[in-house]
């Protein structure tokens, strides 16, 4: 497999590191119409000059509605492209679940954490990019309305995920 994935750059023009993505593990559940269980792991190849850390991830289910988070990534900073040359950190909030179902009634499951979407937000192009809040990873982007629009941005909570999550590392480390 040739794809890669940039890791630890802050411009898409000028990537200081790439790895190499081994296999893409998507969850054997997930649901293309419905997008229940959005979730994958990229397992990529274990030689790379990338020295950093990565957040740990969150164990528990997600509960601090009062605190920002960070939703992260290279996506379209308005409601067209063209996608962002410089990696955006995007300050949202938390709202609590019961918001989260009224606004997207069908499309909601108990495993999605949302989070406002007016100011900053996430967009097309973030998807699958990360959550931070308290500097745990504690989402991937799932899905939304069009940018910032007011209609909560959906995450897939990884807590719900990480025995799955954790089954795909062990496999690889063997």
């Amino acid at each position: 497999m040739t794809d890669s994935v940039i890791i630890g750059s802050t411009y898409l023009d000028k990537v200081e590191t790439r790895a190499r993505s081994l296999y893409g593990h998507v969850h054997p559940d997930y649901d293309k119409r419905t997008l229940v269980h959005d979730i994958a792991v990229l397992q990529i190849d274990k030689q790379t000059s990338y020295n950093s850390s990565f957040p740990v991830r969150l164990r528990t289910n997600f509960s601090d509605y009062e605190n920002p988070c960070y939703a992260m990534g290279w996506g379209w900073t308005k409601p067209q492209p063209p996608s962002s040359n410089i990696f955006k950190i995007a300050v949202v909030q938390p709202v609590k679940p019961k918001k989260c179902e009224e606004e997207w009634k069908r499309a909601y499951y108990p495993h999605l954490i949302c989070t406002n979407s007016t100011g900053d937000a996430v967009c097309r192009g973030d998807s699958g990019g990360p959550l931070i809040c308290d500097n745990k990873l504690t989402g991937v982007v799932s899905f939304g309305k069009r940018c910032a629009t007011g209609k909560p941005d959906a995450y897939t909570a990884i807590s719900f995920y990480n025995d799955w999550i954790d089954s795909i590392i062990n496999q690889s480390n063997q």
